[in-house]
């Protein structure tokens, strides 16, 4: 019983990490999507977390029924899309 335990365990790990990469890849297309439009830089770091909230609370009620853990991780990958996304674009910029 022990070993079934475990196994449970570590499927729900796997689970949840791939989750994260998941919810990160989503915020990161959706706020690169949203500089396009004309909406103010300023305000992409709320939108971006937003987004990732929401990403993450659908793919977490969808994948492992934990609706709040995915919606806390979503915040965190979309902050972190915000800040990734000027971090790419300024390295592009010193590549060029």
């Amino acid at each position: 019983m022990n070993e079934l335990w475990n196994a449970i365990n570590n499927l729900l790990s796997a689970v949840n990490n791939s989750l994260i990469l998941m919810i990160a890849v989503g915020c990161f297309l959706a706020t690169w999507a949203i500089k396009q439009t004309k909406i103010d830089n300023r305000w992409m770091p709320l939108v971006s977390a937003a987004v990732g909230i929401v990403i993450g609370g659908i793919a977490a009620g969808v994948m492992v029924s934990n609706i709040g853990l995915g919606a806390f991780d979503g915040f965190i990958a979309g902050l972190l899309a915000a800040g990734g996304y000027d971090a790419v674009k300024g390295f592009i910029k010193e590549v060029n």
